[in-house]
């Protein structure tokens, strides 16, 4: 979160990996070797 001009900007979106698209199954397994899950 950014403050600017006392008004808060939110920098990025929550998100959740799922599917089973090459880029979701990437995206899960990432997480899963980081430690995640």
């Amino acid at each position: 979160v950014l403050s600017r001009s006392g008004k808060t900007e939110v920098l990025t979106s929550p998100h959740r990996p799922y599917g089973s698209s090459k880029t979701s199954l990437q995206e899960i397994k990432r997480i899963k070797e980081a430690g995640g899950w």
